[in-house]
């Protein structure tokens, strides 16, 4: 049997990340929250930004002391000091209680009317520069131009209206001071200082927008993932709803099937005397069949039911799985001969142990190999085999059957699933065993539940025209229990 053909796998994994990507991006964001969480930017740096004001109000007044008047110096330092520290307070108010959405705009306007004061009290500084023309004066005036540069670049770009306010009274007294600093205006320094600050508008919007992109896209994850999460408990709830419906159902039908069966099998055997047409014999014989099948599936939904709902408890023992797996052969190797199939049959005798519940293994094994034989028509080729693997056993039932299309094969994995199209459950099917055959997808999907139930792993690949393969992982006995030699 050729296993179906292998998709790319870089392609399997795009699809779903654009997927993503492109619901994040499609997600709706309210403007306001965007703005919220940009000014909410702006409040939080205020701590850094305090300090490295106060720094540089320190460093200043040190270096201008006894260089200029003491008095407006030590005022013009006050001044600063308490605006830093109004400002600071202002931060602590705003990060300390919950706020609406509608009050961003105006805490933006109380944090640029904060900047512009600051930033004319650090201009008017060049008052206390004196000469320019020493290289000690251009020293430090290049250094405090660098200096608030950087500050406004890295606290205030959140709001490009608090970074010009800042900016601007800040140094254009300095830019004046070193354009004119000969007497007459130098166009050479003028065009560097109209450089300079072209420069810094350019990087403050560049950031600008993208920290409001940034602020958006994680806004849009926010709100695409609450929404995933509301649709994964409406979904959920309404598992647990179908669950509890079906399961309430099956026990409903079991009693007047159980009935219909009973009865039917008294007419079909004429326990209590002859029927006087042998027609009604052969009907209560078909009602008996049919009965019998509509139990199965009830029973069917049951046990899914309840193995979704995590109610069927397994009794879970280390034991040998080479037994279990025989037996099934032994029963099935009979059937897919009268049905004109071969039947291989490969388990070494050494696997080794396993934790499984014998008879949720038997009850998976009987799944699977019904439905090989099953959809497999004669000519074809039915194979159990097991081998060790480094996650325990890993057994393996192959047919040469109708197979199925991917889509196909996840779907029948999935309880009360529907593939559309050509239907999967007569294609392959011998006409004379199709008609018994029509119930939904219960069987691929209990045998799926059970095992991974019983903490292995079920994979199932398949292709049309080219028949089935599925692979069961059976997890190892834990390391150190002791191996019961009777599998109890």
């Amino acid at each position: 049997m050729s296993s179906a053909p292998d998709t790319p796998r870089a392609g399997a994994q795009d699809d779903p990340l654009r997927a993503a990507a492109q619901a994040a991006d499609q997600e709706p964001v309210d403007p306001r929250e965007i703005d919220s969480a940009m000014i909410a930017g702006l409040y939080r740096r205020t701590g850094p930004l305090i300090v490295a004001n106060f720094g540089a109000l320190v460093l200043l007044t040190l270096a201008l002391w006894g260089k200029a008047d003491t008095l407006w110096l030590g005022l013009w330092a006050g001044v600063l000091a308490s605006w830093t520290l109004l400002r600071y307070g202002l931060a602590r108010l705003f990060l300390s209680r919950p706020r609406a959405l509608d009050e961003s705009r105006r805490w933006t306007l109380a944090f640029a009317v904060g900047s512009t004061v600051a930033g004319c009290l650090w201009g008017s500084s060049v008052g206390f520069a004196g000469d320019l023309a020493t290289d000690s004066s251009k020293l430090m005036t290049a250094f405090l131009m660098a200096a608030l540069s950087a500050a406004a670049i890295a606290g205030y770009t959140n709001s490009l209206l608090a970074f010009a306010g800042f900016i601007f009274p800040a140094l254009a007294p300095y830019a004046a001071r070193l354009v004119y600093l000969d007497g007459d205006p130098s166009l050479t320094i003028a065009a560097f200082v109209g450089f300079w600050g072209l420069l810094l508008w350019v990087m403050a919007k560049h950031l600008n927008h993208g920290f409001r992109d940034s602020v958006a896209l994680g806004l849009r994850n926010r709100n695409l993932a609450e929404r995933w999460r509301r649709e994964r408990d409406r979904a959920a709830a309404a598992s647990a709803a179908k669950s509890r419906f079906l399961g309430h159902m099956s026990h409903e039908l079991r009693t007047p099937l159980n009935a219909v069966i009973g009865y039917s099998e008294v007419i079909a055997q004429q326990l209590l005397g002859p029927v006087g047409n042998a027609k009604y014999a052969d009907y209560a014989e078909e009602v008996e069949s049919s009965g019998r099948h509509l139990l199965g599936m009830v029973d069917g939904m049951l046990d899914i039911t309840e193995l979704e709902a995590g109610g069927r408890k397994l009794d879970l023992r280390v034991q040998d799985p080479a037994p279990l797996l025989l037996d099934a052969a032994d029963r099935w190797d009979p059937a897919a001969r009268q049905a004109g199939l071969s039947f291989e049959a490969g388990v070494p005798e050494n696997l080794p142990a396993v934790r499984i519940d014998a008879d949720a293994l038997a009850q998976v094994l009987a799944i699977l190999l019904s439905n090989a034989v099953r959809f497999t028509r004669a000519g074809g080729r039915v194979a159990l085999s097991a081998a060790a693997s480094p996650s325990g056993v890993t057994v393996e039932i192959a047919d040469t059957g109708a197979g199925m299309t991917p889509a196909e094969a996840a779907t029948v994995q999935v309880p009360f699933a529907q593939i559309d199209g050509e239907d999967y459950l007569t294609r392959g099917v011998r006409s004379d065993d199709r008609a018994r055959h029509t119930s939904p997808r219960l069987n691929v999907a209990r045998a799926r539940l059970l095992t991974e139930q019983m903490g292995g792993s079920f994979a199932l690949d398949s292709a049309p025209g080219d028949g089935t393969r599925v692979a069961l992982t059976l997890p190892p006995a834990a390391p150190g229990t002791a191996e019961p030699a009777d599998g109890t």
